[in-house]
């Protein structure tokens, strides 16, 4: 663990370190085990805290079942960088006492202190576990709201970078339902619903997708450098161009059908709005959104504009000469051209 983290764990140890909550206990302790609880405070107070550790292992010699005393020890292990002992004993005070607020909020404070450790590390498994572990605690929602709403928010991102989407979708929907978040954490609020329609979007499930999306597009349209608003207009479109092509797919598959170009022609008119519309707006804001000038190339294809999609496919090419697609560009626009040619050429 980092100095810098031992030194935020060690003030969040201390923090109300006098109170004593008792709830939950089967039966009060004995009057020495009080005596002893007293003696250790002031062996803390006089910064004394190897004979404050001992008077605890007494209490908890004599009585094992006493939460209270499981919790200041652990408390008292972790400021003292005793890390592992520590957590053992704010485990036992919880098994003992599941209402005992003082080591809930401690706990919630390690375990998310820890999962962003290791977020930094970038050993994602490991930070899931912590945050799992946060998520998991009693009345989290009362006890900790903050450190709750961010590690569902975390564990969302995460598992949709594991691409375990549906999952992702769950704990972030979690994270939108706790009271006051769209106040409360109102800086990732509208990126909670950006993720949760990536994960639509990856499971086909494109009018949902749009959904979400669509809520953030109207939480940041007047954001300055937004790098998601973009991305958001360019995944509304291309999941309206995937609803297209799968609404194209029996019309070319019917062998019987009639002129094949005009009818695909028609259907792309349906959708002119919900993806052109969106894709200028993306290539508007991110000028150098490759995947955006393809879309556009060919849904004017679709649309039987083929002087359009050769200006866009020319400018995509000349915006993007290092592309490692460029041939396939190049074939297409080639190909587009002979077409048009074809055309000319029979008059039609």
């Amino acid at each position: 663990m980092k100095k810098t983290f031992m030194i935020v764990l060690i003030m969040l140890v201390f923090a109300g370190q006098t109170m004593m909550a008792t709830a939950g206990e089967a039966a009060p302790p004995s009057k020495q085990a009080l005596k002893l609880m007293k003696k250790a405070q002031k062996a803390i107070e006089s910064k004394e805290f190897d004979k404050a550790a001992e008077y605890y292992q007494q209490v908890i010699a004599m009585d094992s079942e006493y939460a209270e005393a499981r919790f200041a020890l652990g408390r008292l292990q972790l400021a003292q960088n005793q890390l592992e002992p520590g957590e053992e004993n704010l485990k036992k005070a919880l098994e003992l006492a599941p209402d005992h607020t003082e080591a809930a909020k401690l706990m919630a404070r390690l375990l998310f202190s820890k999962g962003q450790q290791f977020q930094q590390q970038r050993n994602v498994e490991e930070a899931n576990r912590h945050f799992r572990q946060l998520i998991d605690l009693p009345n989290m929602a009362e006890l900790d709201r903050t450190h709750l709403g961010q590690s569902l928010y975390q564990l969302g991102v995460n598992l949709y970078t594991q691409k375990k989407f549906a999952e992702s979708t769950e704990f972030l929907k979690k994270f939108q339902q706790l009271p006051m978040a769209q106040t409360e954490f109102a800086p990732i609020y509208p990126a909670s619903n950006y993720i949760i329609g990536l994960n639509h979007s990856q499971q086909k499930e494109y009018e949902t997708s749009n959904e979400y999306l669509s809520k953030y597009i109207d939480a940041r349209q007047d954001a300055e450098n937004d790098q998601l608003l973009p991305l958001a207009h360019f995944i509304i479109a291309s999941n309206n161009f995937q609803v297209m092509e799968a609404e194209a797919a029996p019309i070319r598959k019917d062998k019987e059908v009639k002129d094949l170009k005009e009818k695909l022609a028609a259907l792309a008119a349906k959708f002119q709005d919900s993806i052109v519309l969106h894709l200028e707006k993306a290539i508007e804001q991110k000028a150098d959104l490759e995947p955006a000038y393809v879309t556009l190339g060919n849904f004017y294809y679709y649309k039987n504009d083929q002087q359009k999609t050769v200006e866009t496919y020319e400018k995509l090419i000349s915006l993007f000469p290092d592309s490692p697609d460029k041939a396939k560009y190049e074939k297409f626009l080639e190909d587009v051209k002979k077409e048009i040619a074809a055309l000319e050429k029979t008059g039609k």
